[in-house]
């Protein structure tokens, strides 16, 4: 019995040592890209916020703000009603601190709401003509492009790209060659973001009522991806 255990045991050995023997030498390597792209969508938040003697007072002075906003922005410039989203909305008591005491002076109600403007080139001019109303707020002017599919999938084979012209240069750099391809792995997060560097584009309005206009100075946009291979040497 102990004689066919310790021939089991060397016979794994001796598999096991074959397989290592027989297995092909390999480069490990990653690759990575970016790509830029314009942006074609634009989207900010406009806020209005009023505070009155009563809550229901200090609501009809804000929905009054941000009615008169989105007339602006619908009539306009043709945005749509599956454009704006309600960002938040509140209504709370306003208080104020006399001789040393907290006081109730009135009510206030706050909303914002999200703008999705799908022509950049008029941002300029939404902007100008919703300073015009006093009360409203335009922050968060976020440009995007509204599909990315092609610019992903470009990422993507630049990244391969890369990495295999890394293989390349390390086989090449000790005299051998690239084999087949036998793992790869997405190291990716892909994602828009505006990049350091400015673009030729120049989002301007010219005034009509005015010797001033908006100026928008857009933003490059840039899409990136990783990737981790792994080769055969040959």
């Amino acid at each position: 019995m102990k004689k066919i255990t310790l021939l089991i045991l060397v016979s794994l050995l001796i598999l096991s040592s074959c397989q290592s023997l027989s297995e092909k030498p390999r480069i490990e390597v990653s690759g990575s890209s970016v790509v830029a792209m314009s942006a074609d969508i634009a989207s900010f938040t406009i806020s209005a916020e009023c505070v009155g003697e009563t809550t229901e007072e200090a609501r009809i002075g804000m929905d009054g703000i941000i009615g008169e906003a989105v007339a602006v922005l619908k009539d306009g410039y043709g945005v749509a009603d599956e454009d704006l989203e309600t960002g938040a909305l509140s209504l709370s008591p306003e208080y104020s601190w006399i001789d040393n005491k907290r006081v109730l002076t009135g009510q206030r109600a706050y909303q914002s709401v999200n703008v999705t403007l799908d022509d950049i080139s008029v941002i300029g001019a939404a902007v100008e003509d919703l300073s015009k109303i006093n009360g409203i707020s335009v922050s968060s002017i976020n440009l995007k492009k509204k599909n990315t599919d092609a610019e992903e999938r470009l990422a993507r084979k630049l990244a391969i790209d890369d990495a295999m012209q890394k293989a390349y240069d390390y086989a090449t750099s000790v005299g051998r060659k690239v084999g087949d391809v036998i793992y790869i792995g997405d190291g990716s997060s892909s994602g828009a973001y505006p990049v350091n560097y400015r673009s030729d584009m120049t989002v301007k309005m010219e005034a009509s009522a005015a010797s001033y206009s908006t100026n928008y100075y857009a933003r490059d946009l840039e899409i990136s991806d990783s990737v981790y291979v792994v080769v055969e040497l040959k």
